[in-house]
């Protein structure tokens, strides 16, 4: 049987090498999403690590292709917002081409980005009249949140002291802005154990973050 035929990545390697140049970076740059994104993640994921896309008209249409040639799922959800994902094997295939170009840093960096700004815009509604619809908002992300804090723990870790600072203080806001769905949903543990990590390299973030922080592990 031919090579693709062998073994399932090499039936995933062949239809990768099947698409243009800025399809495979679009589907690789993807793959650092755990459970989809939008269409808006998808746009700041790709836009965040550089190359033409043209726009949210020209993503879609690439996604569209991806989602055509089974290597993107697609469905619109309940507030017709479009949401994309890929299987497992196919995001394990990704990630590996993502690692061979180099560009794992930049999508990691982006998505996390992309999920700070994201969550800090969401957590005022997660007090009021629009709580619940919120809650299962941050829900539907929280994967992508969780991958996004791992990232930023770990590269305060690894980093000079002024980034070490730069990307403890984005955990610690990311952590703040989490605490109301920690509470309600009952992630105690967890979010004692994210803030308890961002709290043991952030010995140089901004006192106003650094006190809230604090406040919301002695919590």
């Amino acid at each position: 049987a031919p090579e693709r035929q062998q073994t399932l990545r090499g039936a995933i390697a062949w239809s990768y090498k099947l698409l243009s140049e800025i399809e495979q970076g679009v589907f690789r740059r993807l793959a650092v999403c755990i459970s989809g994104c939008t269409l808006d993640a998808a746009e700041r994921i790709c836009e965040g690590i550089g190359g033409v896309i043209g726009g949210v008209e020209g993503l879609f249409a690439i996604l569209e292709a991806l989602v055509d040639k089974s290597l993107l799922r697609y469905q619109l959800q309940d507030r017709e917002e479009a949401r994309f994902w890929m299987l497992q094997t196919l995001r394990e295939y990704g990630l590996e081409c993502l690692a061979h170009e180099g560009e794992t840093a930049k999508a990691r960096n982006a998505h996390a980005l992309y999920y700070l700004a994201w969550m800090e815009q969401a957590a005022p509604y997660l007090v009021g009249a629009e709580q619940t619809d919120w809650l299962d908002r941050v829900a539907q992300e929280y994967e992508n949140i969780r991958a996004a804090l791992h990232w930023m723990l770990s590269e305060a870790a690894t980093h000079t002291q002024e980034e070490q600072a730069e990307w403890a203080g984005r955990a610690m806001r990311l952590c703040a802005a989490l605490s109301e769905f920690w509470e309600v949903r009952g992630y105690f543990n967890e979010g004692s154990r994210f803030l308890e990590r961002a709290l043991a390299v952030g010995e140089g973030v901004t006192p106003s973050v650094r006190a809230e922080a604090i406040y919301n592990a002695s919590f």
